[in-house]
């Protein structure tokens, strides 16, 4: 004691009160002693500092990013510092290290330029992070950065997020034959057994086309040019929303529009109407439009960040892999921002796409697997740059191969499933004997790479398969056709799969019935 304080020491020993001290009791002389060995405390050769909202945090502490709605895009500035006494070296061949408790992303990127190389004491890199938190009440995330020189060592920085997760509360279904049975069903999804019950009729008539949003919490089908839904109330149970109608025929198809309380309807008659709906409640409330479309348009989707609507030829006519792409407007009108797009290489004219939530990436994926035909690609996953500033949609800048699967995707005959974390793609095609086939893609958020991570064939299943993220982003909902007869000797199948911690589907349920079973969407609820 003696030797580390010195003379502050031999001070603390002596009888005689010490300023700012009321009396010289024990425990006021210890707190003393704290504070001054803090003081001069030496500080660290290494020490990666993260500076945030104006407050340094050192390795090993905490940093609260504040509260969100899961797996909603974030993004936050922030600087990190070399608030050591000696420069360092950070490995380039390992990566820093992210462990989270949730399936959600974090991504860390240099506003400008890289990350020195050495780091020199005092010197700041100005970063962004890309946050997208998962489906867990309260997300964490333990990055460890490794450095190489001066000495092999880590540095670890960690955050934390509270988040509102929408739990998946009921399996939304259609049926289309026999026609006694047309009309809509769903089954309770009971967390904790992970079994399908509860079966319910709530919509007798012909609907093939139905939509969530709002992360599941409403879904929409159509009825004779007129839009309908449902909530969850309190309890649990199914209620309706308002309805409105926009017009025979102008809602054949329907999809939602991320972050703009709007949901896309498309119909026969080559046009489109946007219509707004009530976030609290669901209940429909306008439309905008009618908008043009193609004469012959294939399956109409929106931008992960409803930023965009596309719209793809249909395949089987002239100028396949044509695309048109609109703005969405804030009061729900379309502005065409690359108009009657085509690759000039022919073979890259592809008609299955989708686009990235994080990034500016745009991507497609092939319609065939015969070799040959049309000269089209048969095993890549093309990109090109859609940013959302310009709109303008740029030519290939890079492709990642499907490792020679032999799968195909057409349009209307397949599903691409982008998790809402934007890291795990689930496409959904047939193989060369028509059996349907997932297939996993990781997706990196910094550079957009893709590459294929798992996949697995139903080979007892024939055709066309259907599939449904949950909104916690914990389960696959996928239909399979388990043979093609005639009903009531048809049967379809639903799967449910968990998603482990690297997004690989694990069955955990599945539910058999002798009909044939449409579009499958999880219901969720906040309770």
């Amino acid at each position: 004691m003696l030797k580390r304080f010195g003379i502050i020491s031999i001070l603390l020993l002596g009888t005689c009160n010490l300023p700012g001290l009321t009396e010289p009791s024990e425990y006021a002389l210890i707190n003393l002693i704290a504070r001054l060995s803090n003081s001069q405390e030496a500080i660290p050769p290494i020490r990666l500092s993260l500076i945030y909202q104006n407050t340094t945090y050192n390795p090993g502490e905490t940093i609260d990013l504040g509260m969100a709605d899961s797996f909603q895009l974030i993004n936050r500035s922030f600087i990190i510092k070399n608030t050591g006494t000696s420069k360092f070296r950070i490995s380039k061949t390992e990566r820093v290290k992210i462990e989270s408790n949730s399936n959600g992303s974090l991504e860390l990127q240099p506003q400008a330029g890289q990350i020195p190389d050495p780091w020199e004491p005092g010197v700041e890199v100005a970063m962004n992070a890309i946050i997208i938190p998962g489906g867990q009440p309260e997300v964490t995330w333990k990055l460890t950065v490794p450095i190489i020189e001066p000495e092999a060592t880590t540095q670890t920085l960690n955050f934390k997020m509270l988040v509102n997760v929408a739990k998946p509360a009921r399996l939304f279904y259609s049926v289309l034959n026999p026609i006694g049975n047309r009309g809509l069903y769903s089954l309770r999804w009971n967390e904790t057994t992970k079994i399908l019950d509860n079966n319910l009729s709530h919509f007798s008539g012909f609907t093939q086309n139905i939509t969530s949003a709002n992360q599941n919490k409403f879904l929409y089908y159509a009825d004779a040019g007129t839009l309908l839904g449902y909530r969850l109330n309190a309890s649990l149970a199914v209620e309706n929303v308002s309805s409105l109608f926009v017009g025979a025929g102008s809602v054949n198809y329907l999809t939602n529009i991320p972050n703009t309380n709007r949901i896309l309807a498309s119909g026969s008659g080559n046009e489109m109407r946007t219509i707004s709906y009530n976030a609290s409640n669901g209940d429909v409330a306008s439309f905008a439009g009618p908008f043009g479309t193609f004469c012959s348009s294939g399956e109409i989707f929106s931008s992960a960040r409803g930023d965009f609507i596309i719209q793809p030829h249909a395949i089987t006519l002239v100028n396949p892999g044509r695309l048109r792409i609109s703005r969405v407007n804030t009061d729900g009108s379309l502005s065409i921002t690359t108009n009657d797009y085509t690759d000039p290489i022919t073979a890259n004219r592809l008609s299955k796409h989708w686009k990235s939530k994080s990034n500016t990436f745009f991507y497609s994926i092939p319609h065939t697997d015969v070799p040959g035909v049309n000269n089209f690609k048969v095993n890549s996953i093309l990109k090109r740059e859609l940013p959302s500033a310009t709109g303008l949609l740029s030519d290939v800048i890079a492709e990642y191969s499907l490792g020679g699967l032999g799968l195909q995707f057409p349009p209307f005959s397949s599903t691409i499933l982008l998790h809402p974390n934007d890291r795990w793609i689930y496409a959904i095609g047939l193989n060369g004997t028509n059996n349907p086939a997932v297939v996993l893609l990781n997706h990196d958020l910094n550079s957009g790479e893709i590459s294929v991570a798992n996949n697995f064939t139903k080979s007892d299943s024939v055709g066309p398969a259907f599939g449904s993220l949950s909104p916690d982003g914990k389960y696959l909902a996928v239909r399979y056709t388990k043979n093609s007869s005639a009903c009531p000797t048809c049967e379809r199948t639903i799967f449910i799969y968990e998603l482990n911690a690297n997004g690989v589907p694990v069955e955990v349920f599945n539910y058999s019935a002798n009909l044939e079973l449409g579009e499958v969407h999880w219901m969720s609820t906040y309770n």
